[in-house]
């Protein structure tokens, strides 16, 4: 265990978006037309949003 950290590292956002992303692809693979793909996207949705205005630098 060495506490070397990439030049990158990954935030628990970006952690989340993919996981989300994901997810919401594998729902509407399985059920297309099902809530759940909504509901699933939506909060990629909202999540990339939220990344997207959290990495902007304070005026």
């Amino acid at each position: 265990m060495s506490n070397n950290r990439p030049n990158t590292p990954i935030t628990l956002g970006l952690i989340i978006f993919s996981i989300l992303g994901l997810i919401s692809i594998a729902a509407f693979i399985i059920d297309p037309y099902g809530e759940w793909s909504f509901v699933v996207l939506l909060a990629v949705l909202v999540t990339g949003w939220f990344q997207t205005r959290r990495k902007k630098p304070p005026v």
